[in-house]
């Protein structure tokens, strides 16, 4: 009963998270899963490395920065490891957690994601079922129950 009132409660915390991908079919996966899964989490969805650079200068409507962001390492134009590096390096954004959200399972495109400050790296899933579950397990960690770093 404590794990229900906890998931409950929970859900109805506001998040802002920046997905970072080109695949729109991996773009409206995600969107559906967490529509499904998080309703009350503003997805903001970018297609470009410098559309993420650009999304993070502006912010959100209310000029705030991402909760999370959810990061594809294969990106025309400039690389999701390029975005990686200048968001951890950057002394305003350095502190937003970062998940490389990649089909790549390749072991230098891990070691060079935590290399690169990734706070985590999850492969994606061939199914809605797994986009379902991966987007769950997301939120109940990074959204619900991770305490936020301070802004800077």
């Amino acid at each position: 009963m404590m794990m229900a009132e906890a998931s409950t409660r929970t859900r109805s915390l506001p998040a802002t998270v920046l997905l970072v991908e080109d695949n729109r079919l991996d773009v409206d996966l995600t969107e559906d899963a967490f529509r499904t899964v998080w309703p009350l989490t503003q997805l903001h969805a970018v297609f470009t490395g410098e559309e993420a650079l650009l999304f993070l200068e502006r912010g959100t409507d209310d000029g705030a920065l991402p909760d999370l962001i959810l990061l594809d390492l294969k990106l025309p134009g400039m690389s999701g490891q390029e975005v990686l590096r200048r968001v951890k390096g950057s002394r305003q954004w350095s502190r937003i957690p970062i998940l490389i959200f990649s089909s790549s399972d390749h072991t230098e495109d891990r070691a060079g994601s935590y290399d690169g400050g990734a706070n985590g790296y999850l492969v994606k899933p061939r199914t809605f079922q797994g986009f379902l579950d991966v987007v769950r397990s997301i939120g109940e960690f990074w959204l619900a129950w991770n305490a936020r770093p301070p802004r800077v």
